[in-house]
């Protein structure tokens, strides 16, 4: 019998209380939600000032998600930096593609 293992932290289930199943067979255990919903709640304010702030915070998420699934400083902030860039991309290129639509219909001058 296979044991199931989180996607994120890589805790077997019998260290941990239960799973949620995602797409493609990913599973996030209860852990790793709390640690989530409570990086949201405390550390994300409700907007931010900049694309910069954006930016910094999803940086700290990432880092938090990587330290407890890594168990290194140093490893979890290289990872951070890199996910984060890659958001950060994806994110800039969809408002980019927003604005050439809004252009494209008029709605922007």
């Amino acid at each position: 019998m296979t044991m199931m293992m989180c996607s994120f932290c890589g805790c077997y289930e019998d260290s941990v209380d239960n799973f949620i199943r995602g797409p493609g067979g990913i599973l996030i255990c209860n852990v790793c939600v709390d640690l989530c919903n409570e990086i949201l709640h405390k550390r994300l304010p409700e907007a931010y000032s900049s694309e910069q702030d954006a930016l910094v915070a999803i940086i700290e998420m990432e880092r938090a998600s990587a330290e407890a699934k890594f168990g290194d400083a140093d490893k979890a902030e290289t990872w951070a930096t890199v996910i984060a860039a890659r958001k950060g991309l994806r994110a800039g290129r969809a408002k980019a593609a927003r604005n050439e639509e809004e252009i494209g219909n008029g709605k922007l001058d």
